[in-house]
């Protein structure tokens, strides 16, 4: 069996998405690691350079994870999604050299034709 620091390896989120989906889920036995790696990757894909704080992406990943379990999403669930994604949205991207902008612009230099 895997400890903790191996998992965090694979992604710093997955001990705590394994812990809240086995705490909050009827059937513990169906999260597995693999469904719960699956989960994180999507939320990366819609975070995507973006800093986002960990509760977003943990909110975003839970509820990934009960759709690739096939559990219906309560009314709690889309609110959650929901949320996320506003946030994930709103969210300033993180540039190359560190830097947070609330907006991302391809700034082209003009050719003049004389």
């Amino acid at each position: 069996m895997e400890t903790s620091n191996e998992i965090e390896a694979k992604h710093p989120l997955l001990t705590e998405l394994l812990e809240r989906a086995k705490g909050s889920l009827e059937n513990e036995e169906e999260v597995s690691e693999a469904v719960a790696t699956r989960a994180l990757k999507e939320m990366e894909e819609a975070v995507l350079n973006k800093k986002v704080p960990n509760f977003i992406k943990l909110d975003f990943a839970m509820v990934r994870l009960k759709l690739w379990l096939k559990i219906g999403l309560s009314e709690e669930d889309e609110m959650l999604l929901n949320k996320a994604l506003k946030a994930i949205e709103n969210a300033p991207l993180i540039q190359e050299e560190g830097l947070e902008s609330a907006k991302c612009y391809l700034v082209k230099e003009r050719e003049f034709l004389i």
